[in-house]
């Protein structure tokens, strides 16, 4: 067993969400309705980088993704905008829905960094930790997950242009699981899945459409943070 303590998680407040489609059969699209994020306890702007197309504010489309086993990965790569000179990731927003009423689901985490361009399917190993989730058959939240490591380790300050990456591992077969959106895939090295068997490769190797709705939330960084 991974020797991890649990980091911290924070329910963020959103609308209920249904159940959606299977992996990696494409199953039929359901709606999810608008949700609104919670406000930072130190009025400090939060800044999200994600690649999904879900709108927040309107709601929209999305599928339940339903064939993980025990030991899969799916995670991200984001990159910084240009007009962020530095960037400090803090959290892992993780939408996580389906099951069978309310529970609370263990999963690894892993993050890291790399330079503009530096698109790998390792899922970084800056930070790597356990967290719980707390789910519902239709769920109410989205969670955020500190970024910070087994033995306290955090997030480096990440510059503009250049990318962050987080993954999440499954400790159980099928839901409670993550959701992605109906896509296109705007970039194909951007989400990454680890089956078993198959490796971890860019999902759309496996014949999956869509990006993972999964972000990195942090605050645009001083110099002196770094």
């Amino acid at each position: 067993m991974k020797a991890y303590w649990y980091a911290s998680v924070v329910a963020m407040c959103c609308s209920t969400i249904p159940v959606a489609s299977a992996h990696p059969v494409e199953g039929k699209p359901v709606f999810l309705p608008a949700m609104t994020q919670a406000v930072p306890e130190d009025g400090e702007p939060q800044i999200v980088l994600k690649n999904d197309m879900f709108n927040d504010t309107a709601g929209g489309q999305a599928y339940l993704e339903q064939g993980f086993v025990t030991g899969e990965k799916a995670g991200v790569w984001v990159a910084v905008p240009a007009d962020i000179p530095l960037f400090k990731p803090d959290y892992f927003r993780v939408m996580m829905g389906g099951g069978a009423g309310n529970q609370a689901v263990t999963v690894y985490f892993s993050a890291g960094n790399a330079p503009a361009g530096g698109y790998t399917t390792a899922l970084g190993a800056v930070v790597q930790n356990a967290a719980q989730i707390q789910t519902q058959a239709t769920p109410n939240t989205m969670t955020d997950i500190e970024l910070t490591g087994a033995e306290g380790q955090k997030m480096p300050c990440v510059k503009a242009g250049d990318l962050v990456v987080a993954g999440l591992e499954f400790t159980h077969d099928g839901a409670p699981s993550i959701y992605r959106d109906l896509g296109p895939i705007a970039n194909p090295k951007a989400n990454v899945l680890c089956a078993n068997p198959g490796g971890c490769q860019y999902s759309e190797a496996f014949g999956l459409q869509g990006n993972w709705i999964l972000r990195i939330v942090g605050h645009k960084a001083k110099p002196s943070e770094c």
